[in-house]
């Protein structure tokens, strides 16, 4: 998790000191933006746009993304680049820790994808 979705230390720290020893210790869900595979524009987008959405309080996000994501809110997180031309497409993890019993927002680990509902602000310009 620390490679492939840039998971940061303090992240790691906080999700293993949350969960309790007798649970299971993450569960979320996985989503993918191709936007270098799908590169079907002529030149760099003009103006990217990446807002995520998580579904609870508890749940994390991590990513590798090379814009700065900042906080729009307890729960949304935005990052904005002018001509974004992707090196790489987005991985992006939702994670949450699980006390035994505990039921999450969502039933369905991988109804997780993309904070539980269709990806949001996921809007590119090209004009």
């Amino acid at each position: 998790m620390r490679d492939e979705f840039c998971a940061s230390p303090g992240l790691i720290h906080r999700l293993e000191r949350s969960a309790p020893r007798d649970a299971a210790p993450l569960w979320g869900g996985t989503g993918s933006y191709i936007p270098k595979t799908a590169n079907t524009w002529r030149g760099p987008i003009r103006d990217f746009t990446l807002r995520l959405r998580k579904s609870s309080l508890e749940e994390s996000i991590s990513l590798c993304f090379p814009g700065q994501v900042e906080n729009v809110d307890a729960l949304t997180l935005e990052a904005k680049i002018a001509d974004f031309a992707p090196a790489a497409d987005l991985r992006i993890r939702f994670l949450a820790t699980v006390s035994q019993g505990a039921l999450l927002p969502y039933a369905d680990p991988d109804a997780a994808l993309f904070g539980g509902a269709a990806p949001q602000g996921l809007r590119t310009s090209s004009d």
